[in-house]
């Protein structure tokens, strides 16, 4: 059912589906952002795609196993449970609708990176008057 939704939501919303938007905002709050996720990407050998994702062309599709690796157990556990996933289908509906998560986020065609945030440490040096 779940690869069902996620094939629906490629063809008929595609970056507007609630399936997608749900993913992006889980991807925009990893810890390491798309910019982390994009360098696990292509440290496990899925650079070019990840690339063709962000960029403006064809998407190129990749396998489920290959993008549960990449994106580590622990990561692509919280997407399942987050995106309230059949275990079963999970790994297939994440390689359908990843690559239009990551669209979303790259409208320009390239992935922002996010302004540093200021920690505790930068905070207290601004009131003391302290070098960062």
């Amino acid at each position: 059912m779940a690869i069902h939704l996620a094939r629906k939501a490629k063809r008929t919303g595609g970056q507007n589906s609630p399936l997608v938007i749900s993913l992006t905002k889980l991807i925009g709050r990893h810890e390491d952002g798309l910019a982390g996720l994009a360098e696990r990407l292509q440290e496990a050998g899925l650079g070019a795609a990840m690339n063709s994702w962000v960029g403006r062309g064809e998407n190129i599709p990749v396998r489920a196993c290959a993008l549960r690796t990449a994106l580590g157990e622990v990561f692509y556990g919280k997407l399942v449970r987050r995106l309230d996933l059949d275990p079963v289908d999970a790994g297939e509906v994440l390689a359908e609708i990843f690559p239009l998560a990551v669209d979303r986020m790259t409208p320009e065609g390239r992935i922002e990176t996010p302004a540093p945030r200021a920690g505790l440490q930068a905070f207290f040096a601004r009131i003391v008057g302290a070098p960062v």
